[in-house]
């Protein structure tokens, strides 16, 4: 009875943190790589695409109108992240409109809808954040995700962590264009035989 239960909750989790970060695959390596080993896996013929979520070390806080926040900071590339995750976005900005402008500026973020509560923001408004400098950030997009609130990237679960592109990443938030997560998702039509 115990093993069904557990078994339940560990398959539920999984799928729950399948939805959340939607990979085929996660690479955690024991260091941090260059963004660029994205690239390398994607040329591989079983992969459709891969990316980087690299985590910020620094630490952030959100100066929101609600409350102050200490956030997580994950750098990713706009162009390839959306193609892997399929957040809801919420509001008035699509998923393509959202991830369009935070490429497009390094003042720019997405966040959880959870965050975006306890700060008291909406999509369009201006959010400052302290790192290693202060600086005011517009929020592009709000996205829901379910078991956020589970997943852990350093000191940061994922439900208090802001999406930023890795340009914004090295210019605010200490990244080095490293990461030590990948994301990817498999080609399906090519099927992958076990040894």
């Amino acid at each position: 009875m115990i093993g069904g239960i557990q078994g339940g909750v560990q398959t539920s989790l999984e799928q729950g943190v399948r939805e959340a970060l939607g990979a085929d695959i996660i690479l955690v390596a024991n260091q941090s790589l260059p963004v660029s080993f994205a690239q390398t896996l994607s040329n591989q013929p079983k992969i459709s695409v891969a990316t980087p979520l690299s985590p910020s070390f620094l630490p952030a806080r959100a100066l929101g109108p609600r409350q102050d926040v200490t956030v997580g900071v994950l750098g990713v590339d706009p162009s390839q992240f959306p193609r892997i995750i399929a957040y809801n976005f919420l509001g008035p900005n699509s998923p393509d409109e959202a991830y369009q402008q935070l490429a497009s500026s390094n003042e720019t973020v997405l966040m959880p809808d959870s965050l975006a509560s306890k700060l008291g923001v909406s999509t369009g408004d201006q959010l400052t954040i302290f790192s290693n400098s202060t600086t005011t950030f517009t929020v592009v997009g709000i996205f829901t995700g379910p078991v956020l609130q589970y997943i852990r990237f350093g000191e940061s679960y994922a439900s208090d962590s802001i999406i930023v592109n890795l340009n914004s990443q090295s210019k605010h938030f200490g990244g080095k264009y490293e990461s030590p997560i990948f994301l990817i998702n498999l080609n399906l039509s090519t099927s992958i035989k076990p040894p």
